[in-house]
């Protein structure tokens, strides 16, 4: 059942091909080399599909066949001076031959091709991880405090702690200028980042594409961890004197040689010309791209449609971001995180933004038309005038639950009104 349920496409295949070629000579066509071309092609594909040792055995068919068609010729020509030639019978071999020994050269080829793709999957395995452990940070020459507490005899004698500092130093008296082993290493670092990106687009193989997307995503979240930690903690004790001066730092980091690195690999093209970072929505929900900068130079303008499709971006982080003309029509907010962030001219049309924070946001000539702002936060203190004259620039037309939004000024309100709820 197996043999016939193999080779009954290939005979179907046969017939429909002699069919049409019978075709092509009744009607004196000269598109037969067309013809041959796609006969060769799906006997390729076909045969794919068959095991190896049934790929033998129809070789040793093909064999018998052409031994049995040889033996009628020898026996019409009747001349024993031709097939008493040592000759004869040596291409007489090689012929019945050749089906067999074509086949198992093939399997050979397959084999030696596959060992060297092996090869080469190694070597871009061991060239990833090498570059992992630089982007990481892992070679970075970093200070060595050293504590010690000498122990004394003496009740009455208080404890003393010494503290002993070892640093590297570029070394004196060179010919030609260089620099230190630490700033090397920070070079290092970042020429890894750039080095991440024909594994991130899949060059050397679908396998890298998300392990460098978690790479990338990382060293972002440990380039602005500390930043966010303190943050977290004003914003828990209310104390909003030095938030500027946070995201400041924020986006100081974003701009630097390593948040430049991170944001062009990440945020570059495929082979396709589509984002990179597009082939994973899984990743959207509560990623972390706090400070960045969607102007960078050297970024696609496609940068700036990234939140707009149909994913999920559910307490995305991008507070301090900069966002300015973003098409994020149509976008899933829920709970995004966007304090401080510049959404001038930025498009939010039929955006889903409940819960989302907004404190702080510049947001003039922004478009909120048809949006959900449904427990939304703007300015913490709705009645400022300064910041209800700045939202005026801001477009709300259509907008739903404005009454629920919070710190939403009251002219806003009244302005646009209150659409109905289902």
């Amino acid at each position: 059942m197996e043999k016939n349920s193999c080779i009954k496409p290939i005979l179907d295949r046969i017939e429909l091909e002699l069919s049409i070629l019978k075709t092509f000579i009744l009607n004196k066509n000269k598109g037969i080399k067309f013809w041959l071309r796609d006969l060769t092609s799906s006997t390729a594909f076909h045969c794919k599909k068959f095991p190896n040792w049934l790929k033998v055995l129809l070789s040793g068919v093909l064999s018998l066949i052409i031994l049995s068609q040889l033996n009628f010729i020898v026996q019409i020509i009747g001349d024993k001076t031709v097939t008493d030639k040592t000759g004869f019978w040596t291409l007489f071999s090689i012929l019945v031959s050749s089906p067999v020994a074509f086949t198992i050269w093939h399997f050979r080829d397959q084999n030696a091709t596959q060992q060297i793709e092996n090869a080469r999957k190694d070597t871009n395995l061991k060239e990833f991880q090498k570059l992992a452990e630089w982007v990481s940070g892992a070679h970075l020459i970093e200070d060595k405090f050293i504590e010690k507490t000498p122990s004394t005899s003496t009740a009455h004698q208080e404890k003393e702690i010494e503290i002993t500092r070892e640093y590297t130093d570029i070394p004196r008296g060179l010919s030609i200028p260089t620099y230190s082993k630490k700033d090397g290493a920070v070079g290092l670092q970042i020429a890894a980042v750039y080095n991440l990106l024909p594994f991130y687009r899949g060059e050397y193989g679908e396998s890298f594409k998300k392990p460098a997307l978690n790479l990338l995503t990382s060293a972002w979240l440990a380039l602005q961890q500390k930043e966010l930690e303190k943050l977290s903690v004003i914003h828990l004790q209310e104390d909003e004197s030095n938030l500027c001066q946070i995201i400041a730092k924020l986006q100081n980091n974003a701009r630097s040689p390593l948040g430049i690195a991170i944001t062009r690999v990440l945020l570059s093209l495929n082979l396709n010309g589509e984002l990179c970072l597009l082939e994973h929505p899984e990743i959207f929900p509560n990623l972390v791209l706090a400070g960045m900068d969607f102007h960078l130079e050297g970024l696609d303008k496609k940068v700036l449609d990234l939140f707009q499709s149909n994913f999920n971006y559910k307490s995305i982080n991008l507070v301090g971001a900069t966002l300015v003309k973003a098409n994020l029509q149509g976008a899933l907010l829920m709970g995004a995180q966007l304090q401080y962030a510049d959404l001038d001219n930025a498009n939010f049309k039929k955006s889903t933004l409940i819960g989302v924070n907004l404190k702080m946001a510049s947001l003039q000539n922004t478009n909120f038309q048809n949006s959900d702002l449904r427990w939304s936060q703007f300015e913490k203190d709705e009645y400022d005038l300064e910041y209800t004259k700045f939202l005026e620039t801001a477009d709300f037309t259509g907008a739903k639950n404005l009454d629920k939004a919070i710190g939403l000024p009251p002219e806003i309100i009244a302005k646009y009104g209150k659409p109905k709820t289902n």
